[in-house]
């Protein structure tokens, strides 16, 4: 996991960035450890990423509430 970050610093003060965040906003919430817990759980259950899961959680969320499922 540091390497990961350690690569995201090194993109970030190159001023490039991963072609799959191209074009996209990131979003940050905060979430108990329990939660966290359960939702990478989910993941490795699913064989999802976190990405993954909440792409599809947004897009359910969309779809609650009428609007279209944009959510890539």
């Amino acid at each position: 996991m540091a390497a990961a970050a350690t690569n995201a610093a090194k993109q970030k003060a190159q001023g490039t960035q991963a072609p799959s965040r191209v074009g996209k906003k990131g979003v940050t919430f905060y979430l108990k450890p329990d939660a966290m817990k359960q939702l990478r759980s989910l993941g490795l259950d699913e064989d999802n990423t976190l990405q993954g899961l909440m792409i599809e959680a947004t897009n359910m969320l969309f779809k609650s509430r009428g609007k279209a499922e944009i959510a890539t």
